[in-house]
């Protein structure tokens, strides 16, 4: 008895797994899983799931960074963090810098808050000597508070 012959026969412990597989490797109809999720249409194993994307997460404020000549960037959220010292960021080494991206990933995890995942990335910002500088929000315009009077 080969290993594939006995390998099926000790499947159908499993509800006929063996023979369901069988089926779907020649064609003849579909593999669902347990939860019920595979259709005629569908003929695939297990149905990709479209990726879950993270909410966009926002700092109060913003943190503009200078990462090489005249090279700035205002990062706006842990996403946009984690993207620069993923990709852009000088030093991928340190323990500030190994910290941040997991504060990042935890943010848009929702498991920690937005705002320790900030002042950990300043703190990396600051180990690997990058330019930083808070995003103030435009001034209001005061004319609004005298109620409109220019004199």
């Amino acid at each position: 008895m080969s290993f594939k012959t006995a390998f099926f026969k000790s499947c159908r412990a499993f509800g006929g797994l063996a023979r369901r597989w069988q089926e779907f490797r020649h064609g003849k109809g579909t593999f669902s899983s347990p939860t019920g999720s595979g259709s005629q249409e569908d003929n695939t194993m297990y149905p990709e799931e479209e990726p879950k994307k993270p909410a966009e997460i926002r700092w109060l404020i913003p943190v503009e960074i200078e990462t090489g000549r005249h090279m700035r960037r205002v990062v706006h959220g842990p996403m946009e963090a984690l993207n620069c010292l993923v990709q852009q960021w000088p030093q991928r080494e340190g323990s500030h810098y190994l910290n941040a991206k997991q504060r990042c990933i935890d943010s848009m995890n929702r498991v920690c808050s937005a705002e320790l995942a900030r002042e950990a990335f300043i703190n990396a910002s600051l180990e690997a000597l990058v330019a930083i500088r808070p995003v103030r929000p435009p001034q209001a315009d005061n004319t609004a508070a005298d109620g409109g009077s220019t004199a």
